[in-house]
């Protein structure tokens, strides 16, 4: 549908004032600026005075054909929104403790409010930080996104579920990510930063699930 900033660029692209354009039309100028700051809706009756004043050959882009390029483009520019909508979604962000499980859930008075964040359909998790680090700010949120060991690279913040060597338990963690020589290649290890431990190797023994930052806000 077309609105009063449409109007607008079909006046301009013609050349004309409000004075004269309205003139043309058959309408008050008070009326014409009324409509083309969305005070007024175009009505069916604006529409065919304006088709009967701007008519081809006489005028290069008749109003009807520029009529019908607009609402093309109109519905070319809500395809395209929805398309981008269709990527996203919202989450809802919980506050890091270092007693958070990845296999409960969490507390409601754990509930730190929503985040929306572009989405490739694999799950997500976000925490925000309480406390200011080297690594994040205080009250900053991140997003973690699950993946596969060889999807993570060196200086990833990665969320993990782990039960490193003499460990007695698995453990919910913030870890840096870092890629270190071996004989056998690269091998991924991981810098615990909340609960702060030991560096350990991630191995399938180690490691249950892996899930790296994607994105980071500091309001919700």
């Amino acid at each position: 549908m077309l609105t009063g900033t449409d109007v607008r660029r079909y006046r301009k692209q013609l050349g004309l004032s409000q004075i004269d354009f309205a003139r043309q039309v058959g309408i008050a100028q008070a009326t014409l600026s009324q409509i083309e700051i969305g005070q007024i809706t175009l009505s069916d009756d604006h529409l065919k005075k304006l088709e009967r004043a701007f008519r081809g050959p006489k005028y290069e882009l008749s109003f009807a054909e520029f009529q019908r390029q607009a609402e093309q483009e109109h519905a070319e520019r809500l395809s395209a929104l929805m398309a981008r909508q269709d990527q996203y979604v919202t989450l809802r962000a919980w506050r890091w403790s270092e007693s958070f499980d990845l296999d409960a859930v969490p507390p409601s008075d754990g509930d730190a409010g929503l985040v929306m964040v572009r989405s490739s359909g694999r799950p997500l998790a976000a925490v925000q930080l309480n406390r200011r680090s080297a690594h994040w700010g205080a009250g900053e949120i991140l997003v973690f996104e699950h993946c596969q060991r060889n999807d993570v690279e060196e200086g990833d913040i990665c969320l993990v579920k782990a039960k490193p060597p003499r460990a007695r338990r698995a453990k919910t963690m913030i870890a840096l990510a870092h890629k270190t020589p071996s004989k056998h290649g690269r091998v991924l290890q991981f810098e615990p930063l909340s609960p702060v431990s030991a560096v350990f190797t991630a191995t399938d023994e180690t490691v249950q699930v892996y899930l790296r930052a994607i994105f980071r806000c500091r309001y919700l």
